[in-house]
């Protein structure tokens, strides 16, 4: 498979020939390198392909230009998720926020929700699962879900209207400092219940209820572009009848059972980062 980050930078064009003296420097022979390079030829560009044909290969790089910064560029009325890693278990991975469903509130939770552990000839492996665990509360796939956000403009009306192309400021980049919302799609957005963040319908909140959400990032300014795949991000909270916020943490209470702990706008539990996808 051939993958980029959202956070690389540049493009580059490699042509068969040096894909072939790439592979075959990590290959046994010169026969299992054109059989690799062949292969991927054809799985790129299809059984007809040639040996002159040449590989779109994105590398990292160090420079874009303005097309290229303006589409990483996180806009209003984009669609995003927060990748993140648990503060409270260093041997999980990391996943996007989810939503939690207990029958009395929804929560934004920090993956993983369950961890297994088992130990096999001495050695011990970890296994992150909802279903099969052996570690955490008992919650069905159902209970969770993974949480995908509108970024939402603060002079949007609060009964969003289907299409969101004619509001104002939709498609405008999204910077550092801006305050805005994330909206889920449900129609809710961030707000707090007890010692967690929550998402509840913008249509139901009352104004000094809500939180106003703002993007910040080490070396980046006020006023410079948000861009997917940039790390390390923070988000802090600013409940709506408060001049200043708090930044957004993972925090469990001690009675929690849940492995990667949940969001919480208050100032309390331990420091996390974010990165926009």
């Amino acid at each position: 498979n051939i993958y980029t980050h959202p956070s690389s930078y540049g493009y580059k064009s490699l042509t068969a020939t040096t894909l072939f003296s790439a592979l075959l420097l990590a290959t046994a022979s010169v026969k299992e390198a054109q059989e690799w390079t062949m292969a991927l030829r054809r799985a790129v560009y299809g059984p007809q392909s040639s040996d002159n044909t040449k590989f779109n290969i994105q590398e990292s790089d160090d420079e874009l230009d303005g097309k290229e910064l303006e589409e990483l560029a996180v806009k209003y009325g984009d669609q995003i998720q927060l990748w993140t890693h648990t503060a409270y278990d260093s041997k999980c991975g990391g996943g996007v926020v989810g939503i939690y469903k207990k029958p009395d509130h929804d929560f934004f939770f920090v993956p993983p929700v369950k961890i297994s552990q088992w130990t096999n000839a001495g050695q011990e492996a970890w296994y992150l699962n909802i279903t099969f665990s052996q570690s955490g509360p008992n919650v069905g796939p159902e209970q969770t879900m993974d949480a995908i956000f509108t970024v939402i403009d603060m002079s949007w009306p609060r009964a969003l209207p289907p299409d969101l192309k004619a509001l104002p400021r939709y498609g405008a980049e999204l910077r550092y400092g801006d305050s805005f919302q994330l909206c889920d799609e449900q129609g809710r957005i961030w707000s707090n219940e007890s010692y967690y963040a929550a998402p509840k319908k913008r249509t139901d909140l009352r104004v000094k209820t809500e939180h106003h959400l703002t993007f910040l990032k080490i070396g980046c300014r006020a006023g410079d572009s948000v861009r997917y795949g940039e790390h390390p991000i923070r988000i802090n909270a600013c409940q709506a009848n408060k001049k200043k916020g708090k930044v957004v943490r993972n925090y469990k209470r001690g009675t929690s059972r849940l492995v990667g702990g949940y969001l919480n706008c208050l100032g309390q539990g331990k420091e996390i980062h974010f990165t926009i996808q």
